[in-house]
């Protein structure tokens, strides 16, 4: 709900994320990090490379390996959104307070080493 008005899906907002903070990032590297197969950030990928957001190039090494970019607009946006996401997160703790919140964060990455 928070990025309601951003035109993004939670997904492809994560993945501009960790495209941002991980420059010239693989395909396969981001899936990995993401915890999602490799066929699902394609297809996300796709729609934001088609808002211009961000850019596939191929590896200076390899060809065949694609690095993604993120591009001014894509940079643009994260600036613009970050703040809708920061105040539902806020809004979350004060929710369900700062030790439930920090057990959920703790109980969650468990799960994702499972």
């Amino acid at each position: 709900a928070a990025l309601r008005n951003t035109d993004l899906r939670i997904t492809q907002f994560s993945l501009l994320i960790n495209i941002n903070q991980n420059r010239k990032i693989t395909v396969s590297i981001l899936s990995e990090l993401m915890r999602m197969d490799q066929t699902t950030v394609t297809r996300n990928l796709k729609v934001l490379e088609k808002r211009k957001l961000i850019r596939l190039v191929p590896a200076e090494n390899d060809q065949r390996i694609r690095q993604i970019h993120m591009t001014k607009s894509g940079r643009k946006l994260i600036k613009q959104t970050l703040p809708f996401w920061e105040s539902a997160q806020k809004d979350m703790i004060a929710s369900i307070g700062v030790e439930q919140a920090r057990h959920l964060v703790q109980s969650l990455a468990t799960l994702i080493k499972r």
